[in-house]
């Protein structure tokens, strides 16, 4: 079996600093993945003044509905008497 000629060594070399550098890179891009999936899971627990305008908006409109349809009960009796 003979060893490889100098020109070899340097090769292989570089096919490690390649795998290495492959491997950082990959380890990189998870941490980053996993940072923009917890800043988005963040975000989401956040109310924002939309969010609270958005909810007193269907709270406004749900209590409409509700006492229209009361008055609409009522209508209605007195329409039957």
């Amino acid at each position: 079996m003979s060893m490889p000629g100098p020109w070899m060594a340097g090769s292989v070399y570089s096919l490690q600093q390649q795998e290495n550098k492959m491997k950082i890179g990959k380890v990189i891009m998870v941490v980053g993945f996993m940072g923009l999936v917890a800043s988005g899971l963040s975000a989401c627990e956040k109310e924002g003044p939309a969010e609270k305008a958005g909810e007193a908006i269907d709270e406004a409109a749900s209590d409409i509905a509700e006492e229209t349809s009361e008055t609409m009960e009522a209508i209605e009796k007195k329409v039957e008497e």
